[in-house]
């Protein structure tokens, strides 16, 4: 299927082609330990019109049959009496816990996938389902999810159940190690100059008296982590410390060059910044030359220097080449190394 290519100018942590303009360290960067955190598990969706897995299909007719017998309904004769049973699938149910974590009683939404054979979960409703912590693999139940499962289109084998997850424990996301936080630079905009400069605001911002030895806050451990001990002076109130430290300015974010792209979708993403050298490349019968004055081809004469990748693109759209052509001509620029930026694919 042919998308429409879009071409964009965003400010966000795909491209952030921020130049000389002056933002807050929180709009760059997060804490250690202030991650998503994901909860998991395998439940059953009932109420199915005949679309779920089947009744040869025993790890979901199992499954059933042990809810059932939970629930005080044991099967007398067995599992051979859920053989007709095509209303029920297996799916697997993930709930995201945001980064400022979550407490109990709270409700977020869950994404329900089929495991095995069910050609459609419209119409089912999900039955109570724990919840453990993904990475640890814990038996420990952090969520009770369940409740009516909303899809897009009639053949749609994953959906979500809108706040069918209760929290049944609270979920800390802690920030401090041994009298310290880390700050992490957003993968876009780390290197080590920006490090640096963290370091150095951090330190400037908060100069220890000389009572402490003129101790060293922070320091940057690599272009990414940047390791601040919290003075004696917060250490029984960190959060203060830390909304001073995200509160810093800092001066400069390196521009980045960057093109994005979702293959699945067609969306191609591009920096104000991205360039392409002189020269051609061809995509099935259309010929893209740049620097050139050819009218018959897709042809971009930037006066002399290089081209804006933008430019081509918007060419591209005009002439109304499908998405995947245009893609295509994107990453063969990356491969006659025409293109003067990084491309990420997804």
């Amino acid at each position: 299927m042919a998308h429409r290519v879009v071409v964009a100018f965003l400010l966000n942590l795909f491209l952030a082609p921020i130049a000389s303009a002056q933002v807050r360290l929180a709009d760059v960067s997060r804490l250690k330990g202030q991650e998503d955190n994901e909860l998991i598990g395998t439940g059953l969706v009932v109420g199915l019109p005949g679309t779920g897995d089947g009744g040869n299909v025993m790890p979901s007719i199992r499954a059933l049959a042990n809810k059932l017998e939970r629930m005080g309904h044991p099967l007398p004769n067995g599992l051979p009496e859920l053989k007709q049973c095509k209303n029920v699938a297996l799916v697997e149910v993930r709930a995201t816990i945001p980064a400022s974590g979550s407490r109990e009683g709270n409700r977020i939404d869950c994404v329900v996938s089929s495991i095995i054979s069910a050609k459609s979960l419209a119409g089912g409703e999900l039955l109570p389902t724990p919840l453990v912590d993904a990475r640890r693999g814990s038996e420990v139940v952090y969520a009770l999810a369940q409740g009516p499962v909303r899809v897009k289109g009639p053949a749609a084998r994953t959906g979500r159940v809108l706040q069918g997850c209760r929290l049944e424990r609270d979920i800390y996301t802690p920030f401090v190690k041994d009298g310290r936080i880390t700050v992490v630079l957003d993968r876009d905009v780390a290197d080590f100059r920006l490090a640096q400069e963290v370091e150095y605001r951090i330190n400037d911002q908060f100069r220890l008296d000389s009572q402490y030895g003129g101790r060293v806050l922070a320091k940057a451990r690599d272009q990414v982590n940047i390791e601040v001990f919290i003075p004696p002076q917060y250490q029984q109130h960190p959060a203060e410390f830390v909304a001073q430290v995200q509160n810093l300015p800092i001066d400069t974010i390196p521009s980045v060059a960057r093109v994005y792209i979702d293959q699945q979708t067609g969306l191609v993403v591009v920096g104000g910044e991205v360039e392409i050298t002189p020269g051609a490349i061809t995509v099935k019968d259309v010929l893209v030359e740049v620097g050139g004055s050819n009218d018959r081809f897709v042809s971009i004469d930037p006066s002399g220097g290089n081209s804006r990748l933008r430019s081509v693109v918007e060419a591209l759209n005009a002439i109304k080449m499908p998405a995947e052509d245009v893609i295509e001509v994107v990453r063969g620029l990356q491969r006659n190394r025409q293109l003067l930026g990084k491309v990420v694919i997804e």
